[in-house]
């Protein structure tokens, strides 16, 4: 199949390149296939996983933080970018947004009382700034009322 799209110059054959590149831990083939699409593309799902699956391969963690840290959350996201984003964020250091990810990844599934708990253990973090506090209060406070 890969030889199928090597001549291939669709997104969506890049894509499946891009993920199968991953696959077999070529992450350097994938960035360098994806990376000139990623302005372009810097709000798609697909690309922006891809890519930060790639520079976890790589361990160039904070680049990983940046690009899937940049895409806004919508209601469309997948389960598996918020899997990928709470890695992500730990990689780096960012717990607190790494349970955050987390429980919204619960909150996708219905399981509210388990995105509690994850905002409740992001809460205990050392060195939270006020900013997070407040934001995880309001989310607590929001998920009791489900």
């Amino acid at each position: 199949a890969i030889a199928l799209l090597a001549d291939a110059d669709s997104m969506q054959a890049r894509l499946s390149k891009a993920q199968w590149l991953n696959e077999e831990r070529r992450y350097e083939e994938s960035i360098d296939l994806l990376k000139p699409f990623l302005p372009l593309y810097a709000q798609s799902e697909a690309v922006v996983m891809l890519v930060t699956e790639a520079y976890l391969g790589i361990g160039d963690t904070g680049k990983a933080w940046d690009v899937i840290s940049a895409i806004p959350v919508i209601e469309q996201m997948s389960l598996g970018f918020f899997d990928l984003k709470a890695r992500a964020a730990d990689a780096v250091g960012h717990r607190v947004e790494s349970y955050e990810a987390l429980a919204k990844q619960h909150v996708r599934k219905g399981e509210y009382l388990e995105a509690k708990k994850k905002l409740e253990q992001a809460l205990k973090m050392p060195d939270i700034s006020v900013v997070e506090k407040g934001r995880l209060e309001y989310a607590i406070k929001f998920l009791a009322d489900k």
